[in-house]
């Protein structure tokens, strides 16, 4: 039995394919990447893709919360010092003496 469904690659995605390739030619020759590239961690990362996959893939989500992070860090430090500075402007410093003379405590245990 002969099998007859060959399956073609269309001229599209073979070009596309070129245009890919060159660029990553381009890119691999290029001389601060060609440096990069003769690192140990960069030959052992090349011996071993799944753990490139991993490190990559680990960055790329770690990313996302410690961006979100750092927002909110920034964001309540601006507040609160912007808060602190207008606030403390506008408190008064009241006497004590007219703190008593104004403030009545409620008895809510009468002595027996």
């Amino acid at each position: 039995m002969q099998c007859n469904n060959v399956t073609t690659i269309p001229k599209g995605l073979l070009q596309l394919q070129g245009s890919l390739s060159s660029m990553m030619d381009s890119l691999y020759y290029d001389p601060k990447v060609a440096e990069l590239m003769n690192t140990s961690l960069e030959k052992y990362l090349n011996g071993h893709p799944f753990l490139a996959l991993a490190v990559l893939v680990f960055g790329a989500m770690a990313t996302l919360p410690i961006g979100i992070f750092l927002t909110f860090a920034t964001v309540t430090f601006i507040a609160v010092t912007v808060d602190f500075i207008l606030l403390e402007g506008k408190v008064p410093t009241l006497p004590i003496q007219y703190l008593l003379s104004t403030t009545t405590v409620p008895i809510l245990f009468p002595a027996v």
